[in-house]
């Protein structure tokens, strides 16, 4: 078994992790899940005071002191690579495949055309 886990607290808007958490777990239709985090509630109410002074900590603080937000699934490790692409999917965050080299054939590594890899010189 394997454990995939989506951290919601990048996104910086603690507000919206229960629809975005809500979401993810109906696209994935798997019946078995765990929240693990607050949202950044209790936070929020131990601040009220500093709140009056300081700006948001989700918009001032860097992401490491920020209270997590995690959805995690226990998959199969096929089942959790196809979750996975799919949450991608989800967040419009799946890279381009990468393109093959351009170097021509038979170019010799570390070699260019000054330097003799073509035969000359």
């Amino acid at each position: 078994m394997d454990e995939l886990a989506v951290d919601l607290s990048p996104l910086r808007l603690p507000e919206s992790f229960a629809s975005v958490a809500e979401t993810c777990v109906e696209e994935l239709a798997v019946p078995t899940f765990t929240l693990l985090g607050d949202g950044g509630e209790d936070d929020a109410e131990a601040s009220d005071e500093e709140a009056s002074d300081e700006e948001d900590p989700y918009e001032s603080r860097p992401i490491y002191q920020l209270p997590p937000f995690y959805i995690s699934w226990e998959l199969q490790r096929s089942e959790a690579k196809a979750a996975g692409k799919k949450l991608a999917e989800l967040f419009r965050t799946v890279e381009p495949k990468a393109v093959k080299s351009r170097k021509p054939v038979g170019v010799k590594h570390g070699k260019g055309r000054r330097h003799g890899g073509y035969g000359i010189g």
